[in-house]
């Protein structure tokens, strides 16, 4: 039944004061339901920036949070049976199955101790057993393939397997004790990480092999020695499930070298408990990897008598002019090269070549033999390698391990240009070896003996050797320096991937950088400056999130599509019951809406009849109110309605002042439209409040000195807890502002914009994701009228900006402009720069190509360089510096810029259109969107220059799934043509006329078409062709010519979500 309908119904006449106190116990319960509700809100905003944010979590954490929110909603479901016990039916039950589901979502899949224990490195490489790197680990694998494949001359020897650990860690009860120890680390308390650490390896070292595991060693061992004719001394190396693959773990794990036969098996102990490092601990969930996704495998190899050892990048990291090589070479073993302790003799190889300048330690006949033999594992695998290898004293050559290295295209982007000798600065330092090139501004940290217990964000690093203990600290630093190391130690490894600046081999930093004092790193530049350098700064990219795609992330996601989707949109439809609960969300939806039907008596059931009056007043807000006593004029029934003059409760009256106020405007700042592209974008939204017009109803419990407002406003919620009496130390203000229409990222660039409102008018903030809560505390009656009124202005003007805040800076000028008492914030944006497109999300402009001609530009790097200075500085105070981090990462990666070009509706056709990526340090991507339903639901063709591939994607609701892909080299600078053929459900993607990508569809392909971009991808478009049964037609890309006047109604984020 409709609340209208409810209205018109024949109940009996009856008086909203309740002078026998009627609805104090009914009130008591809703209350109670309404803290649930609150801190369900929390735990869902928890769990939403974990997965949006860049900072490492663990899965017990994570468990953690998702238990408290399963409590929540029984709790909720519980008190509902209090309220509406018929309609409740069934919940709790609905409830226990969902929360079940979650949880199991998260569970790692299940591994089983089949297959070999110990496998030769022969048998490894082989055909016939291709147990790869998911039995023997990346290190093992590789380098079997390596020996059986290529014919590389490697050390003899063997590998344990991952089923060989899983039998130690079983048969003496450790896997229990690692799972209690780390289900519930925090991964920023170090000194509580190793005393967990510290347990789990001593009771790892003090085990006994199992019975099976000693007869395979020892087998293995045999066999080697059988091999050799004699019993070498070994090396035990790591070979986790995931190392030297897309996560190098370089330096993370133990190694030990120099093992005799009889020592094999406490070497072994050593190994397995070197998975319990607590920089390996970090490493894995900086990777995302919980401690059952990367289980210890374990290389067994003969030592060789090593006159020389090194390494070789087959890539040069450091280069930036030219391709090259880089070969790094010691005498004696290499160990003490990797671990960052000694510098090497380093020889640089020209691309294509195989030129060398200065040889060294080496030979000349020895480089090229190692150049070529590089040459063969880049080509075999793929893709650039680091090579460690040794040679003996006879001569011979020994590849001891060769993994992917980590060149990414980015570190060019890293490196800012070298803009001189900034003025006012002093260098500091200059020399060394840039291990990873970029810049970084903080306070020094010297790191000198033990590692610090705690790690200001963004601190330089200053240590004597590049240790790879400095690889834990790494994801707080900003930069590092080192007086001792070199490009190709563990850590220039570990710096690399993470993208933070290091710069190696600087003898004098420990004497000249003192504690605390601020410097700029310009790793690429091999110098320290004093102060900071915006110059240098501003041109520096932010690392690239490894947590994006990993496991853990891929299981949150699979549990939050359980628990944080609203299907259940429609109060009024068949399905709006418990058995129509699909997700957690929907459980606190249905608990919340039915509680608020029956408080307020508009339920439907006898039983549920209350005291509820509609206030009618001259603004689109529909509000039942419930007098408690003395909140409303005396007198007044349930047969008729309320007026703003009827409102005797003194809070409701101060905030009403601000929903009235002559300023705000509640018709026409954002107008739909059906022709209009904002209808689209919100037609999602729409849907979560039910009915065909945005907003939904509101509902206020009213005393003299008290309201409890429940509000909704466009698509987001509110909740206002308010009193307002002559004693100051009870007055207080509440206030939660959650939900929203608009982008993840939008939804928190409100809450940006709401938080520093607020601090201004005196209240204290907190923020959660997309969630803000805000209090005054002990204000005098006329502070908190005041306070009041500025929110119910503030809660008027704000209701669409989720869908309209496209920047930082933009929330910080909207956030000036309504305190200086301007509060019409959205007619303050700028013109369609692209008229012949609706803007959906994004930084777009038209710009001017080589020739003079009119093009489109997405500039991505604006988001680059995160919040602005004054945003970032008041979010750090009200948030912390760990919420700046979580927008940047939900910018970086996932914010997916779109213009859709009007009236171009398409099925079956044809649409191509000239894309070319300038710049990005995390993407590069240029892509064309067909079949857009909403700004969350089109398909997209897209090419990226940092990644060399196409693909197919589909956006469905704001999530993104990968559908098709196909190696494509691309570089930046070069115009590539994107074209997509229609019939039907088939799809075929075009890149430069050649069709590369098909993909079926059960349903036919229809909807708008446009431009797109990833994260920070400055990419440029032009000739955006469609060619249907209708006709062809090119769309304009400048200010002028076809395509249609500025669209004053197009709202440019409305409706999106992140995948």
């Amino acid at each position: 039944m409709s609340l209208f309908s409810f209205l018109g119904r024949g109940n009996a006449c009856r008086l909203l004061a309740d002078p026998e106190a009627e609805l104090a116990g009914r009130y008591r319960v809703f209350r109670e339901l309404l803290g649930c509700n609150d801190a369900v809100l929390d735990a869902l905003a928890a769990l939403e920036q974990t997965w949006y944010g860049s900072e490492p979590f663990t899965m017990g954490a994570v468990r953690s949070t998702l238990a408290g929110l399963g409590r929540a909603t029984a709790s909720m479901a519980q008190a509902l049976s209090g309220l509406a016990p018929k309609a409740s039916e069934g919940l709790d039950a609905v409830n226990e199955r969902l929360l079940a589901l979650a949880l199991a979502a998260l569970e790692p899949p299940a591994r089983t101790a089949e297959g070999p224990l110990a496998v030769s490195l022969d048998d490894l490489g082989s055909d016939a057993l291709a147990l790869a790197s998911h039995a023997a680990g990346g290190k093992a694998s590789n380098l079997a393939r390596a020996r059986v494949e290529l014919g590389v001359p490697t050390p003899d020897g063997f590998a344990l397997t991952a089923a060989a650990f899983q039998s130690f860690m079983e048969h003496a009860g450790l896997d229990a004790l690692a799972a209690r120890e780390l289900e519930d680390l925090s991964p920023l308390d170090l000194p509580d990480l190793e005393a967990r650490c510290d347990r789990i390896r001593a009771a790892v070292l003090a085990a006994p092999l199992p019975d099976d595991l000693t007869r395979a060693l020892d087998e293995s061992l045999a066999a080697l020695a059988a091999r050799s004719g004699a019993r070498p001394l070994l090396a035990v190396r790591s070979s986790a499930v995931g190392e030297d693959g897309a996560a190098s773990f370089a330096g993370q794990y133990e190694s030990v070298l120099d093992v005799p036969f009889e020592g094999a098996a406490a070497a072994l102990r050593e190994v397995y408990a070197g998975k319990y490092i607590p920089r390996a601990v970090l490493y894995r969930l900086r990777h995302g990897l919980d401690d059952a996704d990367a289980p210890m495998a374990v290389l067994v190899l003969a030592m060789v008598p090593a006159a020389l050892s090194g390494v070789l990048y087959t890539l040069d990291p450091g280069a930036h002019d030219a391709p090259r090589m880089r070969l790094d070479a010691v005498h004696g073993l290499g160990d003490a090269l990797v671990s960052g302790r000694s510098a090497a003799e380093t020889t640089l190889i020209d691309l294509p070549s195989l030129e060398a300048s200065g040889y060294g330690l080496l030979a000349p006949g020895l480089v090229g033999r190692l150049a070529r033999l590089g040459l063969s594992l880049e080509e075999h695998f793929g893709a650039p390698q680091d090579v460690e290898w040794c040679v003996d004293r006879s001569g011979e050559v020994f590849v001891v391990q060769t993994r992917p290295l980590e060149v990414p295209e980015l570190l060019e982007a890293l490196a800012p240009a070298d803009p001189g000798e900034p003025p006012g600065h002093e260098t500091l330092l200059s020399g060394g070896v840039s291990a990873c090139p970029g810049a970084a501004s903080g306070p020094v940290l010297r790191v000198e003996g033990t590692v610090p217990a705690e790690v200001p964000l963004g601190a330089i690093l200053v240590a004597a050797n590049a240790a790879p203990e400095l690889a834990a600290l790494l994801d707080r630093a900003g930069g590092v320096i080192a007086a001792m190391g070199g490009a190709a130690s563990h850590l220039a490894s570990v710096a690399r991937e993470m993208g933070v600046p290091a710069l190696f081999g600087v003898r004098d930093c420990l004497e000249k950088l003192e504690e605390g004092m601020e410097v700029t790193l310009d790793a690429t530049g091999a110098r320290v400056l004093a102060g900071r350098v915006e110059a240098l700064l501003t041109a520096a990219a932010r690392p690239r999130s490894r947590l994006a795609g990993s496991p853990m992330h891929r299981r949150l996601r699979d549990c939050l599509d359980l628990v944080s989707p609203l299907t259940l949109t429609d109060p009024e439809a068949d399905t709006f019951a418990p058995t129509g609960c699909k997700t957690l969300h929907d459980v606190v939806r249905f608990a919340h809406e039915t509680a608020l039907r029956a408080m307020f008596g508009l339920g439907g059931d006898p039983g549920e009849a209350g005291r509820a009056v509609r206030l009618k007043a001259q603004i689109p807000l529909t509000l039942y109110c419930v007098d408690l006593g003395g909140g409303l004029r005396d007198g007044l029934t349930t047969c008729g309605d309320a007026r703003p003059e009827d409102i005797r409760s003194a809070p409701m009256r101060a905030i009403w002042r601000g929903f009235t106020h002559p300023g705000i405007t509640w018709s026409g700042t954002v107008a739909f439209d059906p022709r209009s592209f904002l209808t689209l974008m919100a037609s999602s939204a729409t849907a979560e409040v039910g009915g065909g017009t945005p907003g939904g109803d509101s509902y206020a419990l009213l005393g003299a000195d008290y309201m409890n407002l429940s509000a909704r406003f466009g698509y987001h919620f509110a909740n206002i807890d308010a009193f307002q009496g002559e004693t100051p130390a009870r007055n207080h203000v509440a206030v939660r502002f959650a939900g929203g229409a608009g982008t993840f990222s939008g939804k928190c660039l409100r809450v940006a914009f709401l938080g520093r409102v607020l601090a201004r008018l005196g209240f204290t903030a907190q923020i959660s994701g997309d969630v803000l809560d805000a209090r005054l505390q002990g204000a005098l009656p006329g502070e908190t009228a005041e306070a009041l009124d500025h929110l119910g202005r503030l809660l008027a003007v704000s209701r669409l900006l989720d869908m309209a805040i496209t920047s930082p800076a933009e929330a910080e000028s909207m956030a000036e402009a309504f305190l200086a008492g301007d509060y019409d914030l959205l007619a303050k944006r700028r013109e369609n720069p692209l008229p012949a497109f609706h803007l959906a999300l994004g930084d777009w402009e038209s710009v001017r190509d080589e020739d003079g001609a009119p093009i489109a530009r997405q500039d991505g790097s604006r988001w680059a360089t995160g919040l602005s200075r004054g945003l970032a500085s008041f979010m750090g105070r009200l948030a912390g510096m760990r919420y700046q981090r979580f927008l940047d990462s939900v910018e970086a990666y996932f914010h997916f810029p779109l213009a859709a070009a009007k009236d171009t509706d398409m099925a079956d056709g044809r649409v191509s259109v000239l894309t070319r990526p300038v710049s990005g340090a995390i993407d590069q991507a240029g892509g064309l969107a067909f079949g857009v339903r909403s700004a969350g639901t089109y398909l997209v063709l897209r090419i990226n220059a940092l990644e060399d591939n196409l693909m197919f994607f589909r956006f469905q609701d704001g999530r993104r799934t990968e559908l098709a892909s196909v190696r494509a080299p691309a570089r930046a600078g070069e115009w590539r043509e994107l074209a997509v053929e229609v019939r039907a459900g088939q799809v075929t993607g075009f890149l430069d006329g050649r069709p590369l990508l098909i993909y079926h569809f059960e349903e036919p392909v229809t909807g708008m078409v446009g431009l797109w971009t990833k994260a920070d991808s400055v990419t440029d478009f032009k000739a955006l062709t469609l060619e249907t049964a209708a006709g062809k037609r090119t769309v304009a890309m400048g200010p002028d010519g076809p395509g249609g006047a500025p669209d004053p109604q197009v709202n440019p984020s409305a409706g999106m979500s992140d995948a």
